[in-house]
């Protein structure tokens, strides 16, 4: 089955866009970044769905290399092991990365997350939350990376407030939209095509992919098939978040949001 996205403004004739079952999420993005292409192009605001990368920090992403407090345009890793991952994000933020050796022995799952106008430390300390590690740094530039101890004193996750208008959610002025359609489409695109055009930067909690909905399947392989009027994009994240029964967090002043579970 194919799935279909429609948006709308009052100065343009509906456009219909089609993605295959074989790609749903690149061709959802696409059509998605054609329609703010449209929306803001008055503005100068225009946006497309793949912007040409940066040189790369190293094979695993097509980050840019910074110093560790300068904003990065685009952070952006596709399948990439999450110890590459943070290697190269603590030595784009100056660090150098030295693994606990039962890290060392772990199998680590792959990181695929799309990042824009965030520094390497904010990135760097995301990811390590996201999978429950945690960074000590050494006054000679180490950075010891180990599993979290969850009694220890740090910065902790809090519910994020999306409609907050704050440097710390990285969130744009809301655009309304005639209609937000999705058929079919698997729900982790369905978000992430909605947090992009709502201009947040987010990831998964990992515990997302086992989490079970009342009769017994899995959420996250669950689809969405729906349509909004009249909405923003960040209105429709929240309701679908909601839907599903996930919320969204975040660490204090960190403009990278965690999709997770809902509190009981």
């Amino acid at each position: 089955m194919n799935c279909y996205v429609i948006l709308t403004t009052r100065m343009k004739a509906p456009d219909q866009y089609h993605c295959s079952r074989a790609d749903p999420f690149t061709s959802l993005l696409a059509a998605l970044a054609l329609y703010l292409a449209t929306a803001f192009a008055a503005r100068g605001q225009a946006q497309t769905a793949a912007p040409a990368p940066a040189p790369a920090a190293s094979p695993a992403t097509n980050a840019v290399t910074t110093a560790g407090d300068d904003i990065i345009p685009i952070v952006a890793f596709d399948s990439v092991p999450l110890r590459d991952a943070v290697t190269t994000l603590a030595r784009q933020a100056g660090l150098n990365a030295e693994f606990d050796p039962a890290l060392l022995k772990q199998v680590v799952p792959e990181v695929t997350v799309k990042w824009t106008q965030v520094t390497a430390r904010q990135a760097l300390r995301a990811l390590l939350d996201n999978y429950d590690w945690q960074m000590t740094q050494s006054p000679d530039s180490a950075a010891h990376i180990n599993v979290k101890d969850p009694n220890a004193v740090g910065l902790r996750r809090t519910i994020a407030n999306l409609w907050e208008k704050s440097p710390t959610n990285g969130a744009p002025g809301d655009v309304v939209v005639s209609a937000i359609v999705f058929d079919s489409v698997p729900v982790p695109d369905a978000i992430r095509a909605l947090a992009r055009q709502a201009g947040l930067n987010i990831q998964f909690d990992p515990a997302l992919r086992k989490q079970k909905a009342a009769d017994g399947t899995l959420v996250w392989s669950s689809t969405v098939t729906d349509k909004w009027e009249r909405v923003t994009a960040r209105d429709t994240l929240l309701a679908l978040l909601n839907q599903v029964g996930w919320q969204v967090t975040q660490l204090p002043g960190n403009p990278i949001f965690r999709i997770g579970p809902k509190s009981p």
